[in-house]
């Protein structure tokens, strides 16, 4: 299976947990972060080198990263802010 179908199918599945609403995550950070899977399916649909994918990736880790450490921040106050 290719790259991009694979990752095509982990990005459904992703979107679907995203959308749970007991993911800690308000309906805005919920949108970020579908919006954030959504950015990722389309980059690899340009059929990047593998040095862009990498970087790319990274940086899209980070956004996640940011973004789920604001329900962090919610639920642990004193350790997370």
């Amino acid at each position: 299976m290719s790259m991009e179908r694979t990752s095509s199918l982990a990005a459904d599945q992703v979107a679907d947990q995203v959308a749970d609403e007991g993911s800690g995550l308000t309906k805005d950070e919920r949108e970020i972060m579908t919006l954030l899977v959504q950015a990722w399916a389309k980059f690899l649909a340009l059929n990047p080198g593998s040095d862009d994918c990498t970087e790319f990736r990274m940086a899209m880790h980070r956004c996640q990263a940011i973004v789920g450490v604001r329900a962090l921040g919610r639920k642990f106050p004193s350790y997370w802010s």
